[in-house]
């Protein structure tokens, strides 16, 4: 039983492992676009709290072309208060799951 327990946390680090890694190639990706208006840090943190909001398609949106890449990257950093940890109700991301 302990095994188990012990595959099912490791696994969900290695998941979490690889998700922090994609905002992060996401928050560079807008970086090398021009279009980041934050440090690299505050942009993962924005990407981590719309992923958490929207549940986005995080691989479909760092493959995407970008244009719509560009779509979802300033429409988050333009809806998001950070003070409140929340966004308003005028924009969905393109790559939202839900």
């Amino acid at each position: 039983m302990d095994d188990e327990i012990q595959q099912t946390d490791d696994a969900a680090k290695h998941e979490d492992m690889w998700r922090i890694l994609q905002l992060a190639e996401i928050a560079a990706r807008a970086e090398r676009l021009g279009i980041s208006r934050t440090d690299r840090l505050t942009s993962v943190l924005d990407m981590d709290l719309a992923d958490k909001h929207w549940h986005l398609r995080l691989n479909d949106w760092l493959n995407a072309d970008d244009f719509n890449f560009a779509h979802d990257f300033v429409g988050i950093q333009n809806h998001i208060d950070r003070e409140t940890k929340s966004f308003d109700n005028r924009f969905v991301p393109r790559f939202a799951a839900n």
